[in-house]
């Protein structure tokens, strides 16, 4: 999908956000976002996004950041990494004992649809916290991850997949964030499961080459919906 194609299917997003009193800023300096992320609600970031903890350069990652009144009320991150020849059930594990301080692996079984379909190079969207006075606008939710999605696509152009992994409580939320391809159950931990880790986990993913289907649909439900709401006003 050409960068044109992406930031016109996006930009509807940023006007709803717009519309609801709220404004979005992407930023990565690593700095600031250190300091706002804690106003968001969020008590500490996982170990795959801390700042803290890795060293990101400007090129590997961003945040997005939520503002009402020019107040930081929600966040969410975006992380790039170009896997190469190294297989992505092979990283998330290697990864996992170093984020997770532990000399064994942690992950007791990566499932075969992951296996199988996910290489590359990876985006992956976390840390997604809204304050709790800003939670339950499903509106807000959507168009925010969209305006997320949208930045991480047009930054990281030539992307295999990008992805998220939510609890399964969320899943019932899985439309409003677009992503294609639903993979339950993921990653089964051994124990001691890693705090913040469930085997309940889902990935959600879409491929690189089928982004352009994503936001189009997005982008057509958002519209039909302001032409629904113009109706009934008029009527």
């Amino acid at each position: 999908m050409r960068e044109q194609d992406i930031i016109q299917s996006v930009a509807p997003f940023f006007e709803e956000i717009e519309r609801m009193g709220y404004e979005v800023e992407a930023t990565s300096d690593f700095d600031r976002i250190a300091g706002i992320v804690p106003q968001t609600g969020r008590k500490k970031q996982t170990p795959m996004m801390s700042i803290d903890r890795l060293d990101f350069a400007r090129s590997d990652a961003f945040w997005l950041i939520l503002y009402k009144d020019g107040v930081p009320v929600g966040a969410a991150g975006a992380k790039y990494v170009d896997l190469e020849d190294e297989s992505f059930a092979d990283y998330l594990q290697r990864t996992s004992r170093a984020q997770y301080s532990r000399e064994s692996d942690p992950i007791a079984r990566v499932s075969a649809p992951i296996r199988d379909l996910f290489r590359g190079r990876m985006i992956y969207l976390g840390e997604l916290e809204f304050l709790r006075e800003h939670r339950g606008n499903l509106r807000l939710l959507e168009a925010f991850v969209k305006v997320l999605q949208g930045l991480a696509a047009v930054k990281w152009r030539g992307f295999d997949w990008i992805y998220a992994i939510i609890p399964e409580e969320h899943l019932k939320f899985a439309y409003l964030y677009g992503f294609l391809i639903t993979v339950p159950d993921g990653i089964s931990w051994a124990e001691p499961v890693p705090d913040g880790r469930l085997d309940s986990h889902a990935f959600l993913a879409t491929e690189g080459r089928h982004i352009g289907h994503m936001f189009k649909t997005a982008k057509e439900r958002l519209l039909r919906k302001r032409f629904r709401e113009s109706l009934r006003r008029q009527g």
